[in-house]
């Protein structure tokens, strides 16, 4: 859906951090557009370029920092609230 409704996913940012000229016209060419064959040369884009390994790796550190940081909050209850919000988020699929 985030392909199809042009938005500014980490996996396109990321994308466009580190495509060649070649590649970054797949996207501009593909990317926004609600048809299937653009979306599957994006999603062949960020197999390519192995971006959904590379979101697993930073997620999971992300995580592992924030959790880190929630252990440091001296207040319980925003503790509890913190935690239960990065519950709800961390590893969701729409």
């Amino acid at each position: 859906m985030d392909i199809e409704d042009t938005k500014c996913s980490w996996l396109v940012v990321t994308a466009l951090q580190q495509v060649s000229e070649e590649q970054r016209q797949i996207i501009e060419s593909n990317y926004g557009k609600k048809d299937e064959k653009c979306v599957a040369a994006i999603k062949q884009l960020y197999t390519h370029m192995k971006l959904q390994d590379a979101f697993a790796e930073y997620e999971g550190e992300s995580h592992a920092s924030i959790t880190a940081a929630i252990a440091q909050v001296d207040s319980e209850p925003l503790r509890e609230a913190l935690t239960s919000f990065l519950k709800k988020i961390y590893k969701r699929q729409k």
